[in-house]
């Protein structure tokens, strides 16, 4: 026995070595089953999301499938608003995601697309706080008609045929790829994917493609007052197949414009000429089933015009310009766009004034009107002429004045009457007047001191008629400008008076002074009495004697009638002109009547 072996403890356990050998199997043991949790997990995972991408793919198909294929304007609703630079660049992302068709099929596009497309070229959607890249293209193929061959690229034709071959039929691939994020996936370093596609037959000769019942779509259009527009009112309805016109009961519900429906569907509406605005015309469709729509609203917006102006005015005055009467439409307000170089321009209702504010020259200004139903009209210029003073107007004239007994003034009006400005000025260049005094400004006409002013007058000498001529003409305020010399011809006409006088019954050569009251009234020389040609006594009312020596003194003389029992009066009336004599016969004055009351 060694030395020492009695004192050594029994063995008793596990040895340290063994412990760690157990260690490290139990670990082994442990990632092992980990592993297959993590891995299961992982597993359901991608399952449930592969699922979920299913789902995504489908209403994107069901998306596709709402969409009316058939072109309108040789344009599928599937690619209405798709830009050839945006299907240009999906189709490139499908080619390196290897959609399946892809080869198969022409990218096809909208025209006149602008961006992302009715049915969008690319959306996302998120479910289960997954993001789902959704990836729709829609393309054509062709299938020809004569075997069951797959729908294919026309052999030879790199691009897309502009028409159909002959003996193929043109179909559309839509092809939706979703893809998602393959974090801790199966998929690997790449996004998860899935994909889905059909074909869509366009041609609306199938039965099943067509819309159980037409639906019209509202519209809008726009044109100018008086114009007219074509509404191409089927382009945006759903409808199916049709043998003939499909557009029925065309009616205008607002405005006054008219609306006619054209043989190949289109309606043609006609501007009013006198109004602008919202204006409305409903239609409804009806296939070759016999199917009517819903009734759809036509809004048109019918734009006002406005048209240029003149006007012309001196430095002095402001001019009020009814820029809207020549407008075409319905002005409500007007609105200055430009203002004019000079001067000030106010808008007055749908007038504008203008104030030259003492300038002159040949400024303009611009405006617009709007109408009541909120549209703004074209833009119309006026033209402006702005003068020292206008143009001094004279012409020739006849003045008359009424003759006076005593001598009185008669203003004589020659602005009116020669239709110059108030502050315009007359100058007499020569008068020939002997009886009477020209005056000017309230002053007798002198041809040396006092022949200009802005008031011009007559002073009678009295008891006289005449013919006066005075030569004249006209000068603006600042004395710049004149008018040509013309004539005034100054006639001064007798004037009676009209009488009214009370005899008896039954009296003869009665006496009734007239001539006291008239002018002139020297009957024995300046005038004379004469019946009005159409003066006569009625049976009832005596009589004027043949014989009437007094007519030098202005007296008429009078046989009365007799009055019958139970009569107590009678009026009668005669009437009468003065007339001038010698060189002044043809100077007649207006008849004046004489009213005579017979009584008891």
């Amino acid at each position: 026995m060694r030395p020492g072996a009695e004192n050594r403890p029994a063995d008793d356990g596990f040895t340290l070595v063994e412990v760690i050998v157990a260690l490290a199997l139990m670990s082994l043991v442990a990632s092992a089953a980990l592993y297959f949790f993590l891995s299961g997990t992982r597993t359901i995972t991608h399952q449930q999301r592969t699922q979920n991408a299913v789902v995504v793919a489908n209403d994107a198909m069901e998306a596709a499938y709402g969409v009316v294929a058939q072109p309108v304007d040789d344009v599928s609703g599937l690619l209405v608003g798709r830009s050839e630079a945006a299907v240009q660049s999906a189709w490139t992302t499908g080619a390196a995601a290897g959609v399946e068709g892809i080869a198969l099929t022409y990218p096809a596009w909208d025209p006149a697309g602008t961006g992302n497309g009715t049915l969008p070229i690319t959306s996302q959607q998120t479910l289960n706080n997954v993001d789902y890249d959704v990836l729709t293209l829609v393309g054509h193929c062709y299938r020809p008609t004569s075997t069951n061959a797959e729908c294919a690229t026309v052999p030879g034709n790199l691009t897309d045929p502009a028409t159909v071959p002959a003996g193929y039929t043109r179909m559309l691939r839509v092809m939706v790829l979703i893809s998602w994020d393959s974090v801790q996936s199966p998929c690997g370093d790449t996004a998860c994917s899935y994909q889905v596609t059909s074909l869509i037959d366009p041609n609306t000769d199938l039965e099943w493609n067509n819309t159980t019942r037409p639906i019209a779509v509202d519209d809008v259009a726009v044109v100018e007052v008086g114009q007219a527009v074509t509404v191409d009112v089927v382009r945006n309805d759903v409808i199916g197949v049709v043998v003939s016109n499909p557009v029925r009961n065309v009616t205008v519900t607002g405005g006054t414009g008219t609306a006619t429906l054209q043989s190949d569907g289109q309606v043609r509406f006609q501007a009013p000429t006198n109004a602008s605005g919202i204006m409305t015309f409903t239609y409804m469709l009806k296939d070759a089933a016999g199917r009517e729509s819903n009734t759809a609203t036509v809004r048109v917006s019918v734009m006002p015009r406005a048209v240029d102006d003149t006007a012309t005015t001196n430095r002095g005055t402001a001019v009020t310009i009814p820029v809207t009467t020549n407008d075409q439409g319905s002005p409500a307000s007007v609105q200055i766009i430009t203002p004019p170089a000079f001067g000030t321009v106010t808008v007055s209702g749908t007038s504008v004034v203008f104030d030259p504010q003492g300038q002159m020259g040949s400024p303009s200004f611009e405006y617009q009107f709007t109408d009541g139903s909120g549209l703004v009209s074209t833009t119309a210029r006026v033209r402006l002429t702005v003068t020292a003073y206008a143009a001094p107007l004279a012409v020739d004239l006849t003045v008359g004045i009424a003759a006076t007994a005593a001598g009185t003034t008669a203003p004589i009006d020659w602005v009116t009457l020669t239709g110059n400005p108030g502050d315009y000025i007359i100058e007499v260049m020569s008068s020939d007047i002997t009886q009477g005094k020209l005056k000017v400004n309230g002053n007798d006409y002198n041809a040396t001191t006092n022949r200009r002013g802005t008031q011009l007058a007559y002073a009678q000498q009295g008891n006289v008629l005449g013919y006066w001529t005075v030569q004249y003409r006209v000068w603006t305020p600042d004395g710049s400008v004149s008018s040509d010399i013309k004539t005034m011809r100054i006639i001064l006409v007798p004037t009676p008076v009209n009488d009214s006088v009370q005899v008896k019954t039954g009296t003869t050569n009665n006496a009734i002074n007239v001539g006291s009251n008239d002018a002139p009234n020297n009957f024995n020389g300046t005038v004379q009495f004469r019946p009005a040609a159409t003066s006569t006594l009625a049976a009832n009312c005596g009589s004027l004697p043949t014989t009437q020596p007094d007519l030098q003194n202005g007296i008429f003389r009078y046989n009365a009638p007799t009055l019958p029992n139970g009569t107590n009066s009678r009026t009668c009336t005669f009437t009468y002109v003065i007339q001038g004599t010698g060189q002044h016969t043809n100077l007649v004055s207006t008849p004046a009547t004489v009213t005579i009351r017979v009584g008891r």
